[in-house]
């Protein structure tokens, strides 16, 4: 019987930042979201996913990599402004969140994983949140997910898992979890009303 729903966050809960506008402009400064976006891609992301740098580190390093007009400041402001929840997510949530308890699985920095909580409001849903950036290990490292099942006292057969990239789907199942693999909010609640879920 499912007890807990594991959900992955990037390009689930929201879309990737910066994809959902060309461009983003503060303090009339105007830049392309694929500029923006690039830290994403930087050696220093890796290491900021499992908390080897700090914020303010990796975006000073980022600026001064690509020589761009922005303070740190002025970064995370259009960082936050590039977070937005994908459509349709939020209906689920509440949903789910009637049910079965919910626990965040999340690969990120960790000041980046709590504006994505926070911003769209998903923080409330949650009553368990493991972010790879406090533990030092992200998926698809069996681990975090062993993690995550020792702190919210379950069996792997209590929990669905929820995520876009089919490594971490994999795993997931390799130790007992049913696994949906998402790719829209609209399939997403037609997979969970498969698995009588809702």
């Amino acid at each position: 019987m499912i007890k807990w729903i594991l959900l992955d966050r990037g390009n689930v809960q929201t879309y990737w930042v910066f994809s959902r506008k060309k461009e983003y402009t503060i303090n009339n400064k105007t830049f392309l979201a694929d500029d923006l976006e690039a830290i994403f891609h930087s050696p220093d992301y890796k290491k900021f996913v499992l908390g080897e740098l700090e914020e303010k580190e990796i975006i000073s390093n980022f600026l001064k990599d690509k020589n761009f007009n922005l303070t740190v400041e002025e970064y995370i402001s259009l960082l936050k402004a590039g977070i937005n929840a994908q459509e349709g997510i939020n209906e689920i949530l509440e949903a789910l969140f009637k049910k079965y308890k919910l626990a965040a699985l999340i690969n990120e920095g960790t000041a980046w994983a709590n504006y994505k909580l926070d911003i769209p409001n998903f923080r409330k849903f949650f009553k368990f949140i493991l972010i790879s950036g406090e533990i030092g290990i992200k998926k698809p490292d069996p681990d975090f997910f062993n993690i995550a099942l020792k702190e919210i006292k379950a069996k792997p057969e209590e929990c669905l898992f929820i995520g876009d990239d089919l490594k971490n789907i994999d795993i997931a199942k390799s130790l007992g979890i049913n696994s949906i693999l998402f790719t829209t909010p609209k399939k997403l609640k037609i997979d969970l009303a498969k698995e009588s879920i809702l």
